[in-house]
């Protein structure tokens, strides 16, 4: 049975006094799949394609999703979510002393999980089917603390949300 591991941490932040000090859960990664290993799982699932021709389908979507999202497309995947283009700019007075090349400064590949009543993807589906697990537990530590989380905020119920 696969776990989903949880790394207790403790929150600093004065300006908010209800959550100040106390411990909350963040989800820890121990490694990242790359595309490579992406393809080898997929090939796992007794597929009837070999792995070179798994990796070649991946490699492929995953420069049509950059080509569409350059396109000024969002691109929907039904029942997992939705990716898009966000931007950083600078600003400026008038409207007409806008220039795209000039003021925009980041351009960010950003993702919404489905939330469709049918999505496995959604709050309630994850919840279900996560069997959650504390990493003190287990006797180790993730390989690495890549960044791709953080303490994120808190709400007024005291609890912390951890936002990639």
């Amino acid at each position: 049975m696969s776990k989903l591991i949880i790394k207790k941490y403790q929150y600093n932040n004065r300006k908010n006094e209800p959550a100040d000090k106390k411990w909350f859960g963040r989800v820890a990664a121990l490694e990242t799949v790359d595309l490579d290993g992406i393809c080898e799982h997929i090939v796992k699932h007794g597929t009837i394609y070999t792995a070179d021709i798994v990796y070649g389908v991946v490699k492929n979507f995953v420069t049509c999703i950059q080509e569409l999202l350059l396109e000024s497309k969002k691109v929907k995947l039904n029942g997992l979510g939705t990716f898009y283009l966000s931007c950083k700019s600078i600003g400026v007075d008038e409207a007409d002393d806008f220039e795209p090349r000039k003021h925009i400064k980041n351009l960010m590949v950003r993702f919404t999980g489905d939330r469709s009543k049918k999505s496995v993807y959604k709050k309630s589906a994850l919840m279900d089917a996560a069997h959650l697990t504390n990493l003190d537990t287990l006797g180790f530590m993730p390989l690495a603390d890549d960044g791709s989380s953080s303490s994120g905020g808190n709400n007024s119920d005291e609890t912390a949300s951890d936002e990639p």
